[in-house]
């Protein structure tokens, strides 16, 4: 852990914390809290030791700028052990130059506009079939409702499974085994989560493997596995390759996923004027009582793309993102050493920035008056640079949709209005998210 001694910059500021496990616990326990208190305590770039790695923080637009575009040059990729044992190092998140290169062009070809506009209709009917099953139960707890939506939908829309409800929930509660110790310390003792992760990882690749040997042709193009099997001849995958790729996509797409639909819930709940808003631009566009909306009309609905701007500015899914040094370099006057991992701030980035006036109400309406041009940077909840999301567009396109759908199918509100959420590893409400639906049909 010590500095490069051929640097004259000092380290940033900063402490280890305990021995191994580093400040890893702090974070586990206190998240947010703790991660504010080091930013005040700080500044921008600290040092800390957290999943095993000498790490340096970096919080605010023109750091994050300089590491994100520093891709290859200055960083590369890098996530925790546990992590890249868990996704596999064939997944695209761990792979870099050209192996990174044909992967990504491989799922790219799953997120075209004539693809999501295929995808449409099945995001549609999901959401509809969830939020009448809602209207009918009429109290349901928020995060469990939509955890059980997110999956089943991932599992149709990336790999196009379409399961019974008892294999749907043997299959949730495997993956809820993964993706809650993905990121934990890789010691492999029976009982331990990680060493769950990994049994769990096992019986979710076999299932990924049955799902492509039994491939229903007459689905073709209706999911994204289709488009990556379609790919995987010209890209050079082999069916470890894909089988890992689908692995993180359904990780990557489900956990943030419902992050974002809970705070969409929650948000909307809280401003009923906003509500108001959205129902008078769905009348105004002549969308409100349409059964179907294609893909053009939904992406004409600029409020409607203010207010998923605004759940993702106020409450990103992903909390930042890891890089690895490949040589020591200087950022805001200190050094970071060759070999340490750089952690770069979502949350905080967006938090601190200046752009966002009142950064802690939510405002949809500030979209209107700033650009796309001026927020780079400053808003960053898909990451940047060569590394951004792939499926960023397709998640927010079932943020929307799912938006659309709630606006025009029912009433819902918070039984709860002081609800608050916890931070790591995404935004979770910690009571549940208590919600009361009504039909208005």
């Amino acid at each position: 852990m010590s500095r490069d001694f051929s640097c004259d910059l000092p380290l940033p500021p900063g402490g280890y914390g305990l021995p191994f496990v580093g400040e890893t616990l702090h974070i586990l326990f206190m998240g947010k809290n703790y991660l504010s208190r080091k930013r005040e305590t700080y500044g921008e770039v600290y040092k800390t030791h957290i999943l095993g790695s000498p790490t340096i923080r970096i919080i605010g637009h023109k750091n994050v700028k300089q590491v994100l575009r520093g891709e290859n040059t200055i960083v590369q990729a890098k996530w925790p052990a546990s992590t890249f044992m868990l996704l596999g190092e064939g997944s695209l998140s761990q792979t870099t130059g050209y192996f990174h290169r044909i992967r990504k062009k491989a799922i790219t070809k799953a997120f075209t506009f004539d693809a999501m506009s295929r995808y449409l209709p099945m995001i549609q009917d999901v959401s509809r079939k969830y939020i009448r099953d809602w209207c009918e139960k009429q109290k349901v707890m928020g995060h469990h409702a939509l955890k059980t939506m997110n999956f089943d939908l991932a599992c149709r829309l990336l790999l196009g499974f379409c399961g019974s409800d008892e294999e749907c929930k043997q299959l949730a509660d495997i993956f809820e085994d993964f993706t809650a110790n993905i990121f934990s310390i890789p010691i492999k003792i029976k009982g331990f989560g990680f060493s769950k992760a990994l049994t769990a990882r096992q019986k979710l690749l076999q299932k990924i493997d049955d799902i492509i040997e039994n491939r229903d042709i007459s689905n073709d193009g209706l999911d994204v596995l289709s488009s990556i099997l379609k790919a995987q001849g010209s890209e050079n995958l082999s069916v470890n390759d894909v089988k890992n790729l689908c692995l993180e996509l359904l990780f990557a797409g489900h956990e943030t996923t419902t992050s974002a639909t809970c705070s969409l819930a929650f948000y909307l709940a809280k401003n009923p004027e906003i509500v108001r808003k959205l129902k008078d631009e769905f009348e105004k566009c002549g969308v409100e009582k349409k059964t179907d909306v294609n893909l053009q009309e939904l992406n004409q609905l600029n409020y409607l793309n203010n207010v998923i701007k605004e759940v993702l500015r106020i409450s990103p899914p992903i909390g930042g993102g890891f890089r690895k040094a490949l040589k020591t370099f200087e950022i805001n006057g200190y050094q970071v050493p060759k070999g340490w991992t750089v952690a770069y701030a979502i949350r905080d980035t967006q938090e601190t920035s200046v752009v966002f006036d009142d950064a802690e109400i939510f405002n949809p309406d500030r979209w209107d008056s700033v650009s796309s041009l001026k927020s780079q940077f400053h808003f960053i909840p898909f990451g940047g640079g060569k590394r951004v999301c792939v499926g960023k567009d397709l998640a927010k396109l079932i943020l929307k949709t799912f938006a659309f759908e709630l606006v025009v199918g029912c009433k819902w509100t918070l039984e709860n209005e002081g609800t608050r959420f916890t931070n790591f590893p995404v935004p979770t409400p910690v009571d549940g998210l208590p919600l009361r639906f009504s039909s208005i049909h």
